[in-house]
């Protein structure tokens, strides 16, 4: 897997099919930048891959907190 096609991942994982917008706001730099990395037409920025641990990290933090709640809800509904 390639610098991009892992950012490229990263970016759908955590953001979805319009994960380009989102991503740009994440790391604070302007739209057309992700756009011209994803596109291959600039190459990525050194810094990103040290920011993107910490961003996947908060979702999978985020996801494991919902993911309780959902657990908790189903196991209070089987009692209803």
């Amino acid at each position: 897997m390639t610098d991009l096609d892992l950012f490229t991942a990263i970016g759908a994982a955590l953001y979805g099919p319009q994960w380009q917008s989102e991503m740009a706001r994440a790391l604070d730099v302007n739209i057309r930048t992700v756009q011209r990395w994803a596109n291959g037409n600039n190459d990525l920025s050194p810094w990103v891959f040290d920011k993107l641990p910490d961003l996947v990290g908060q979702r999978q933090a985020e996801l494991a907190r919902l993911v309780q709640l959902v657990n908790d809800r189903a196991s209070t509904s089987a009692f209803e």
